[in-house]
């Protein structure tokens, strides 16, 4: 049989606990358990007779003042002090039910040994006068025409102590009271008592099964799979008995999966370790990516389901601005519009330029986007300020590739260059980038 306290998972960030370590500090909170371990030890009754401040001091190894530890701990609620000066824990018997009861379980069980031991001597000596009773019959019939001469006394035996020593099974307390003191006190889920008083009665435990039982409410009690959702997994006590659920075992802590390893791949276009994950949903690195515009988004569900118009002879006619494709004087015209704003890289450039296949309209949709970023970069453009213009100019320097394939050309342009420069600094200049005093002001 263990001999412990209960304590409650919730002591843990129970406000109470909180308010005495605000009071008396850390030590405090050890104190008060070792006060409860020295009363489950010496009183089990939680009524702590006889004591005084001194006394429970001494018995929670408190350093401090005696005094102003029992004050604090009958402030808070942990001792209680009633009218002849005497100190108590605070609801001991519905928080310790098992140590409250331990004396009279001891007592009752030990009556139980004596009345059937006592029971177990009587059985004995009657099997032994039925023996002797027996044994007497052939000198009866010996003797039936005169009278039997007297037997040699012997002396009565003594019944032989059992080997092992063991005391017998007591009987103890009725179930219905054993159930009503012990078992439904403890029992932390009170629904169907009915069932389980029916359930306990067809039981019938004997002292020493009862006893396992409490013990084993008690140790079940703190399982994860009765603490988890409040509660919501604890079995009804009647199913519980019928199962005979306290000869469980602890269950076994659930193996954890083994953590998986993350696979890197290289981005295509920053040439930067990347997770495989990213690469398959962006095809590049997070960084590199850029969703398509919301124009060309437009353009493509706009395209959705159609058919390119036929000639007479049956094949498929090429719009107007297909001519265009691939054409070496439009790269030529595109990359003298970009000089001092991208990186121009002429092998590199040329690849991508087949590989993009402009058309003709997207030709002139690139050099007006040029022609708009140059105009708000000009020394004689207002909308930005000096510092902002140099700052575009010094990140606006992409590769050409990328300017290409990534369809900036395609957005505003004055956002995009709002957008190369960092967020404003919470506190310091709130850039609305107007330029101006407005820039100043805002």
């Amino acid at each position: 049989m263990k001999n412990d306290i209960r304590i409650d998972l919730s002591f843990l960030t129970h406000r109470k606990r909180k308010r005495l370590i605000g009071l008396l500090g850390p030590q405090g909170v050890v104190s008060l358990i070792d006060l409860w371990l020295s009363t489950a030890q010496n009183r089990s009754r939680g009524i702590l007779t006889g004591m005084n401040e001194g006394d429970i001091a001494l018995d929670a190894q408190w350093p401090g003042d005696p005094v102003e530890f029992c004050r604090t701990l009958c402030e808070i609620g942990f001792l209680d002090r009633d009218e002849t000066g005497t100190y108590a824990i605070h609801d001991w018997k519905d928080n310790q039910p098992f140590m409250y009861y331990a004396e009279e379980r001891s007592k009752r069980a030990r009556e139980a040994a004596e009345t059937r031991w006592k029971k177990k001597n009587s059985e004995g000596k009657r099997k032994l006068r039925k023996q002797n009773a027996h044994s007497m019959l052939p000198a009866c019939d010996q003797h039936t025409k005169g009278n039997a001469p007297s037997p040699t006394p012997t002396p009565t035996p003594i019944p032989t102590p059992n080997p092992n020593n063991t005391p017998p099974t007591p009987q103890g307390e009725s179930v219905d009271v054993w159930f009503e003191d012990k078992f439904w006190p403890m029992w932390p889920r009170k629904v169907a008592k009915a069932a389980a008083l029916r359930a306990i009665k067809k039981l019938t435990p004997a002292p020493e099964l009862r006893d396992d039982i409490l013990e084993a409410v008690d140790n079940q009690s703190q399982w994860p799979q009765w603490t988890k959702d409040r509660g919501q997994f604890i079995p009804h006590a009647a199913t519980w008995i019928t199962g005979r659920r306290w000869e469980d075992k602890i269950p076994e802590p659930q193996k954890s999966a083994p953590e998986k390893k993350p696979i890197w791949g290289k981005c295509p276009k920053c040439k930067k370790e990347t997770l495989l994950e990213d690469l398959k949903k962006f095809e590049s690195c997070p960084a590199c990516f850029k969703p398509l515009s919301p124009d060309r988004v437009r353009d493509l569900i706009s395209n959705i389901g159609k058919e390119l118009p036929k000639n007479t002879e049956g094949k498929e006619m090429k719009g107007k601005a297909d001519n265009h494709r691939q054409s070496p004087e439009d790269l030529k015209k595109v990359q003298m519009a970009c000089k001092n704003i991208l990186d121009l890289d002429g092998k590199d450039d040329e690849s991508s330029w087949r590989k993009r296949n402009p058309t003709g309209e997207d030709v002139k949709t690139m050099l007006a986007w040029l022609d708009k970023v140059k105009g708000l970069l000009s020394p004689e453009n207002s909308e930005f300020s000096g510092s902002k213009k140099k700052g575009m100019i010094e990140l606006l320097p992409i590769p050409f590739s990328e300017w290409l394939e990534s369809e900036v050309w395609r957005d505003d342009p004055k956002q995009y260059l709002i957008n190369l420069l960092p967020p404003p600094i919470p506190g310091g200049e709130n850039l609305d980038y107007r330029g101006g005093e407005n820039a100043a002001n805002a």
